[in-house]
C-alpha cells in the first residue's frame, strides 16, 4: 500500500499509471515528505490527502518522463572555463503539482505548527527536525536567518 492507488491517479490527474510508475512516485514522495506509510498513524486526514495528490501527480510525471532518474539538474554551463551551476535537485525530481502539494503538508508549512508524532527509535539522532535548515534544497528560511546574500 502506498500514498495513492492507481484509481487515485486516474481520478486526480485524468491519466492512468503503471504499477512501476506508481511505485516510483510513492518512493519519491515518501523521501520528500519525510514520512513513510509505516509511520502514518498520526498523520491527519488533510495531510494524507495532500500526500495522495502529490503521489498521483508524481506518478503521471514519472510515466511521462523518459529517462526519469537519470537526469541532472543544471542551471548554467560554461564551456572553456568549465563552470557548471547545479540547480535544485527537487525541481528535477518532483512534478510541479507534486511539489506544490507537498508544500501544503502541515510539517512543511508554518514552523509554529505542531509536527505529527513519529515513532523514532530510542537514541536516534534527530537534527533540525522542526526546520528545513538542514535541507539544502529548501527555499524556506527563518525570519531571523539573513540567508546567503
Amino acid at each position: 500500500m502506498g500514498w495513492a492507488s492507481a484509481a487515485d491517479v486516474l481520478a486526480v490527474t485524468g491519466s492512468s499509471a503503471t504499477t512501476t510508475a506508481l511505485a516510483m512516485a510513492d518512493s519519491v514522495i515518501t523521501v520528500y515528505a519525510d514520512r513513510s506509510i509505516d509511520a502514518s498513524a498520526g498523520i491527519s486526514t488533510r495531510d494524507l490527502n495532500w500526500l495522495k495528490q502529490a503521489t498521483a501527480w508524481q506518478a503521471r510525471y514519472v510515466q511521462a518522463s523518459p529517462g526519469y532518474g537519470q537526469q541532472v539538474a543544471v542551471q548554467q554551463v560554461s564551456q572553456d572555463g568549465v563552470s557548471i551551476t547545479y540547480d535544485k535537485e527537487w525541481e528535477l525530481n518532483l512534478a510541479p503539482m507534486a511539489a506544490r502539494a507537498l508544500k501544503n503538508l502541515s510539517w512543511k508549512r508554518d514552523r509554529t505548527s505542531l509536527t505529527p508524532r513519529v515513532n523514532v527509535p530510542l537514541g536516534a539522532a534527530v537534527t533540525a527536525f522542526l526546520t528545513d535548515a538542514g535541507d539544502q534544497y529548501s527555499d524556506w528560511r527563518s525570519p531571523d536567518d539573513p540567508g546567503e546574500d
